[in-house]
């Protein structure tokens, strides 16, 4: 009899667990918590043009440090991530050996990111080229970063320093 009941319950369980999961499989994560920003209809949020441009901006701005430059719907928390890229070892073992490596890395940027909205923002801005371009720059060293492979920190820190610099006289309180 224990062994019927357990069952039964097991049963119903699975049942419920069923439902529930049928239920959700027809709604998008953006439906059912609309503060999910990488979910497939932030992303739609932007329109398709307004991100190729972005990205072919972004390439241009990055020349041949990058392969390519795509927006992508993976990413939830990080404005943007490297992908096809070397290894730190192998990175490392083709300088010992003067070999040159051509670059196949590719950046990926997620269009519903607050980053990458106000950069999008920013570099429509003839006043603020500048500013984008270093902001581009860092973006791309922090995925560089992330992955692993940035070869040398000095240049990314002189730029941090600059972009403090910059938002800390945007937002300097008044005497």
């Amino acid at each position: 009899f224990d062994l019927l009941a357990f069952l039964l319950i097991s049963y119903d369980s699975f049942f419920i667990l069923y439902c529930f999961f049928f239920f959700f499989k027809q709604k998008t994560a953006y439906e059912m918590l609309r503060s999910l920003v990488g979910s497939e209809m932030c992303i739609r949020d932007r329109s398709k043009e307004d991100q190729d441009k972005l990205c072919e901006w972004l390439k241009e701005v990055l020349g041949d440090k990058v392969q390519a430059v795509r927006a992508t719907g993976r990413l939830v928390d990080s404005p943007s991530i490297l992908v096809n890229h070397e290894s730190s070892v192998m990175r490392k073992l083709s300088k010992l050996q003067n070999m040159p490596m051509g670059t196949r890395q590719e950046l990926e940027v997620n269009p519903s990111h607050t980053v990458i909205s106000l950069l999008n923002d920013l570099r429509q801005d003839e006043a603020h080229q500048e500013l984008a371009g270093q902001v581009a720059d860092q973006l791309l060293d922090n995925s560089l970063l992330a992955a692993g492979v940035l070869d040398d920190s000095r240049s990314m820190v002189q730029r941090l320093n600059v972009l403090l610099e910059s938002c800390l006289k945007a937002h300097k309180p008044a005497q």
